[in-house]
């Protein structure tokens, strides 16, 4: 292997390993933040748009509409799921 692609691979693992930083550091973010879009709620709860938007419509968890975005309230969603858990334990 000549000395341009051992550079070029070294590149391509420094880049790879940005982009896995930078993933985890959003991720970190989003998970600490108290009001989170409909993207991070459902990457939060692991579950498409339409699946939230199902929820949402039954009232099983709420939007704060503000500027044609949807603002969900992440202690909420943790207190409805505790609640939930709850309800099935017993």
């Amino acid at each position: 292997m000549s000395e341009k692609d051992q550079i070029t691979r070294k590149i391509d693992e420094l880049n790879n390993k940005v982009e896995t930083l930078t993933e985890a550091l959003q991720s970190e973010h989003s998970v600490s933040k108290r009001w989170l879009r409909t993207d991070e709620t459902c990457d939060y709860l692991s579950i498409s748009s339409s699946q939230l938007q199902v929820l949402k419509n039954k009232g099983v968890v709420e939007a704060v509409k503000l500027g044609g975005t949807n603002f969900y309230d992440r202690q909420a969603i943790d207190q409805t799921l505790t609640e939930k858990f709850e309800e099935v334990q017993i």
